[in-house]
Formats: C-alpha cells, sequence, structure tokens
C-alpha cells in the first residue's frame, strides 16, 4: 500500500469518527409534573395536576412518591390516567395518602401493574391525576421521589432508567384578588362588588372571600387594605 492510498484510508476514517453526525440519541425518558408550575392560585381553589411519563418503552408497571406542603395544600382525590384505565387487566392503589406525612409536607404514594398478557405501554401519557385545594398562601414544591417504572421483561421485569421534573405552586400573596402580582384598586373594587355576598348569589365571587368564610364582609376589605401597595418580588 503506497502513502498515497494510506493518508486516503485515515483521512476517511477521520471523517466517518469525528466529522459525520452520528445517529441522534433517544429522548430520555421521564417522570414529571404537568404542568410544572402554577401561579396565583386563590384560597379556596381547586386544582388538578398531572404526573405523566414520557418517552417511555415497555412500560408495564410504575409507582411515584409526591410530596407538597401540608400547610398550603390539601390533596384531595385522584384519579388514574386513561391510558392505564382501558383495560380490566391492572391493580393500582394509593398505600400513602396524607396531609400530616410530618410537620411540613403531606405525601401520596401510588403503585399501578398490568398483569397478565397485556401488551405493555410505549409513548408518553398521563399516569396519574391528583386534586388539590388551596387552604394557605404561599409557594410550595411539588416533589416526585422514589419513582420506578418496570417492563415487561421475563421472567422479571427491568428497571427503566428515567429522570424526573419537580413542580411548583404559587398562591397569590394576600390581598392580591386577581392574582396580578400586586394590592391594589383592582382589587379593592373586586370585593367591594361582592360585598355582602354569599355562595349561589348573583354577586357572589368566591376569590373575593379572603378569609374563605363563605360570605364576602368588611373583614376581607380590610384585609386587602391591610396589603394594599405591596408588589410581588
Amino acid at each position: 500500500m503506497n502513502r498515497k492510498t494510506t493518508l486516503a484510508i485515515c483521512a476517511l476514517l477521520f471523517l466517518s469518527v469525528f466529522m459525520i453526525p452520528r445517529s441522534v440519541k433517544a429522548e430520555t425518558t421521564m417522570i414529571y409534573i404537568d404542568p410544572s408550575e402554577k401561579m396565583g392560585l386563590q384560597l379556596g381553589e381547586i386544582f388538578r395536576e398531572n404526573i405523566t411519563v414520557a418517552n417511555v418503552t415497555n412500560l408495564y408497571a410504575w409507582e411515584f412518591s409526591l410530596y407538597y406542603g401540608s400547610e398550603l395544600l390539601n390533596a384531595s382525590g385522584w384519579s388514574l390516567g386513561p391510558v392505564f384505565t382501558a383495560s380490566n387487566l391492572h391493580e393500582v392503589d394509593a398505600i400513602d395518602w396524607t396531609d400530616s406525612y410530618n410537620q411540613t409536607h403531606g405525601l401520596i404514594h401510588i403503585i399501578f401493574t398490568f398483569f397478565g398478557s397485556v401488551q405493555a405501554f410505549n409513548g408518553t401519557a398521563t399516569l396519574a391525576t391528583v386534586e388539590f385545594k388551596v387552604k394557605s398562601l404561599g409557594t410550595t414544591v411539588l416533589h416526585l421521589q422514589d419513582t420506578s417504572l418496570l417492563d415487561n421483561s421475563d421472567p422479571w421485569p427491568e428497571p427503566i432508567a428515567h429522570t424526573t421534573g419537580d413542580g411548583r405552586i404559587e398562591e397569590a400573596m394576600k390581598g392580591d384578588i386577581n392574582g396580578d402580582g400586586q394590592v391594589n384598586i383592582i382589587d379593592i373594587t373586586i370585593v367591594a362588588k361582592a360585598f355582602g355576598s354569599k355562595p349561589g348569589e348573583q354577586m357572589w365571587n368566591s376569590s373575593a372571600d379572603v378569609d374563605n368564610n363563605g360570605v364576602v364582609n368588611i373583614i376581607d376589605i380590610s384585609i386587602v387594605a391591610k396589603e394594599f401597595g405591596k408588589k410581588r418580588t
């Protein structure tokens, strides 16, 4: 082999290793809170968060633990994602469901598995939807921990590598009725328009019931007035 041929082969090898684009790596499997952020929630407001799995292959069983600030939120209910309710051949259980896991946090721990010859799931889907109610103002993280994804390998299921993504919940600061990040004349006006009303009445506005006691009165106006001029930092 002459020198010119040797140089040509070396050049081709260099291009194949360093210059020619390689195939794109498959997207990472992930369990995450969806939506990842909710802001401006009001006292007494009910909202829902999905726990979603993305880019998974051969998913046959899963579990997760979800921690949240129990001073701010009450976990009021949950439902299984539609992909996993489509088959009757499954078992699911919320083995932990408490607002009092410790002094600061609540815990939701849900497990699921298909059984029998059900085809494993591929793709992206909601594992479960959790319903919360705001009971105090502030900010809390919805933190995923002890997550597990298992495939349908024989004779034993194999774990599926994945990452996790937490969520962030921010309730409106006290007196910020419309959730725009400041307490001003707009908030005072909202409460004033609903003054004296109760649930079911024409002028009722649950957002104006700042202390969440079922009636809009002078106490609600006083709360907003006390916070007047404040802005979210």
